[in-house]
């Protein structure tokens, strides 16, 4: 047989997100439990080259606070976190795009009058 590498087995791996709670918190009257969204993906690999068996493979997992959920005499209610620092990234890239378009368009303005 050739040097040619052969797969075996490929799986590229679909990210996967799964919504967990975690362990309730009593503070009080109050009991407080974390939510958070648990992403993961996986991928691996088996090659077969010239009579030898390789393989080789990755992981990756993320996990985001979401929200606590509070209950207490009152009832329940959750409260979601937000991701302050993503917000103001968004707005950092948004302003990157839109102010040299507003600058090429008022050079263009000035140099046709």
């Amino acid at each position: 047989m050739g040097a040619r590498n052969r797969p075996l087995t490929r799986s590229l791996g679909t990210p996967v997100t799964e919504t967990i709670t975690g362990i309730p918190i009593r503070i009080g009257e109050r009991v407080l439990t974390p939510i958070v969204h648990k992403t993961t993906n996986v991928r691996r690999r088996a090659v077969m080259r010239q009579g030898q068996l390789s393989g080789q493979g990755w992981g990756f997992v993320s996990v985001r606070p979401v929200a606590i959920l509070e209950q207490g005499p009152s009832g329940q209610r959750t409260i979601p976190i937000r991701d302050k620092t993503a917000q103001l990234l968004g707005g950092l890239l948004l302003a990157a795009c839109i102010i040299p378009l507003l600058l090429i368009l008022t050079v263009h303005l000035i140099r046709k009058s």
